[in-house]
């Protein structure tokens, strides 16, 4: 992931949220099925807008 980050997710509640890049997601370098439920909680509840992250949520099926 780059280091300019412009995937801004400054909610504290986020479960990819980092302490060590403040406002920053701290997504994994991998998405995986087993995020399923925390990236629904990132987008839904936190307004995380993290690119990768948006991407595998529609992947996801969105409003499901």
């Amino acid at each position: 992931m780059k280091d300019d980050f412009w995937d801004i997710c400054n909610c504290p509640e986020c479960s990819y949220f980092s302490s060590g890049k403040p406002h920053c997601c701290g997504l994994p370098k991998r998405i995986t099925e087993r995020d399923k439920p925390y990236i629904r909680g990132a987008v839904r509840t936190c307004h995380c807008v993290n690119p990768r992250l948006w991407e595998f949520y529609e992947s996801l099926g969105a409003g499901k």
